[in-house]
């Protein structure tokens, strides 16, 4: 069944080209190529230019970004006065040590996970209020749970597995996979969703 259309353009940033690439293939193929665009850059130097947004959102990034002031100062730049900026990252729970590889990183030197009051000092700093937060831990160790459950089922019928999060991942998927849920039911690493608002 196909959704409405909520009448949003939408624009998407990837440093990765062939990320670029396949999102605009991708919105092509589902015939929604006049309301998207995707380029090539960083969310800590956005190509666009000041107050350009209504909206914006990070969807598992801030992992891999060093420098949380420098993300929330592009955000609050490029959003409009009033703007909504929502974050879903994975973030630190609890101080200890992580095992890799994980999802977003073969080893510490390219993890830059956070905790949320990082994240709401960065956010604040830059002129945003938290509008809400919630952890969503439990959600994601269900998430994996499923996910093996239907890879299992599969196996047992002979079938080949539908493509998940592994695609993207690369060989030791299943390692990472395990690492990031080991984590996550120690409770040390939860996804958090952060809603932000532009003063």
């Amino acid at each position: 069944m196909r959704r409405p259309n909520a009448g949003a353009d939408v624009t998407g940033i990837d440093l990765t080209q062939s990320y670029v690439d396949i999102a605009t293939s991708l919105s092509k193929r589902v015939g929604m190529a006049g309301k998207t665009r995707f380029v090539q850059g960083s969310a800590l130097d956005m190509p666009f230019a000041k107050a350009s947004f209504d909206a914006a959102m990070i969807l598992h990034v801030g992992m891999n970004l060093p420098d949380k002031a420098k993300l929330m100062s592009e955000a609050a730049r490029v959003l409009k006065p009033g703007g909504v900026f929502a974050v879903y990252d994975v973030m630190r729970l609890k101080v200890g040590a992580l095992t890799y590889p994980l999802p977003w990183a073969s080893d510490a030197t390219m993890s830059f996970v956070a905790t949320p009051a990082d994240y709401r000092a960065a956010a604040t700093a830059c002129g945003f209020s938290v509008t809400a937060e919630r952890p969503r831990g439990a959600f994601a160790i269900e998430f994996f749970d499923t996910m093996r459950a239907r890879m299992a089922a599969a196996q047992a019928e002979g079938k080949k597995p539908p493509p998940g999060v592994g695609l993207v991942m690369g060989e030791d998927a299943r390692t990472k996979i395990a690492n990031l849920t080991a984590a996550l039911e120690g409770g040390s690493l939860a996804p958090v969703e952060m809603l932000l608002r532009l003063r």
